[in-house]
């Protein structure tokens, strides 16, 4: 099974200030301690992808945490995309997701975030 990882740079407006944001995210594995890349690879079915990102402003500034963002994919065979999961930001601005690839094929990713009093909507 390959696994097709397209990285997406997300980009928020803050309403108050208009100040652009990022996501910036990865998708890999740990193996005996060390991270693994998994974008364009292939890997077995079954395999546990850690896909994660980041929300900065577009001076690398921290988002404030509690943001919610959600995980799409387009699975193998499908032309629709599926939501996986919604996700909150930490007080890092960072968010993980453990997905256990089920099938073989190829998979892609995206993201989105809704929006909030601070921030515009958007997704990548």
């Amino acid at each position: 099974m390959t696994l097709l990882y397209e990285s997406y740079s997300l980009r928020v407006t803050k309403k108050r200030f208009a100040t652009p944001t990022i996501l910036l995210s990865t998708i890999g594995r740990i193996i005996n301690g060390t991270w693994e890349s998994l974008e364009g690879q292939t890997v077995p079915v079954g395999t546990v992808a850690r896909i994660s990102g980041t929300l900065y402003t577009s001076t690398y500034a921290m988002v404030p945490g509690g943001k919610p963002v959600k995980l799409y994919a387009m699975l193998p065979g499908s032309a629709e995309w599926t939501l996986l999961a919604t996700l909150t930001t930490d007080t890092y601005s960072s968010f993980r997701y453990l997905y256990t690839l089920p099938s073989a094929g190829s998979y892609r990713f995206y993201y989105e975030f809704e929006g909030d009093s601070d921030y515009e909507g958007c997704s990548s």
